[in-house]
């Protein structure tokens, strides 16, 4: 039977509260209609993750599988899926920071959450003419010329860390890395042995 990790809920107010995490053994899935089963390979951490245990995300789901990012290899496609997708792979800023990091006159965009659920914007910034602007996710179709793009130019992370397997221990010592901003690159849980993996060698 597959494991996942998951979050179980504690309680706390939001921010004052850490969500633990559990080993979840769960039923093998089956592909039907358009699905797919994806074996997964890696998972990856981002801030998401760390705001959800601290309970600073909306709509946390408990149960929900983490890490929220991953890939692997489809393994099963539905009788109504494109049997084409088979065996592919699919996969912060503040604005109080020393001004010597800024440029007068620079635009500063924030992608999602990345730091903490709020931005301080000074005076400061203000006085250095300092623009700042917040991005979302952008199209399906940005998403996957992005993917092309990574794969056309051999573009590889840099993987500040890796967790080898579902081993809680292991998993939480990433959580710490991204809780105190140690981590220069990628926090990855190395799931099982798969061509990825060489690949996140090279990345390394």
């Amino acid at each position: 039977m597959p494991n996942s990790i998951s979050i179980s809920k504690a309680q706390g107010k939001p921010g004052h509260v850490y969500h633990p995490l559990s080993l979840d053994i769960m039923p093998k899935p089956e592909a039907t209609g358009t699905q797919v089963v994806v074996k997964m390979h890696t998972a990856a951490l981002n801030h998401k993750d760390i705001f959800t245990r601290q309970g600073l995300y909306p709509n946390i789901g408990f149960g929900v599988t983490q890490p929220a990012g991953s890939a692997g290899t489809v393994v099963e496609v539905g009788p109504q899926a494109d049997r084409t997708w088979y065996d592919q792979e699919k996969a912060p800023i503040l604005i109080n920071e020393p001004s010597e990091f800024r440029k007068p006159g620079g635009i500063i965009s924030c992608y999602g959450m990345t730091v903490a659920p709020k931005v301080l914007f000074t005076v400061q910034a203000v006085m250095r003419n300092i623009e700042f602007g917040g991005s979302t996710m952008g199209s399906r179709k940005e998403f996957s010329d992005m993917v092309r793009y990574v794969d056309e130019k051999k573009i590889k992370p840099v993987v500040s860390k890796v967790a080898k397997g579902l081993e809680l221990p292991g998993i939480e010592d990433l959580y710490e890395e991204i809780e105190k901003g140690a981590q220069f690159g990628k926090l990855v849980v190395e799931i099982s042995q798969s061509r990825a993996n060489s690949k996140l060698s090279e990345g390394c």
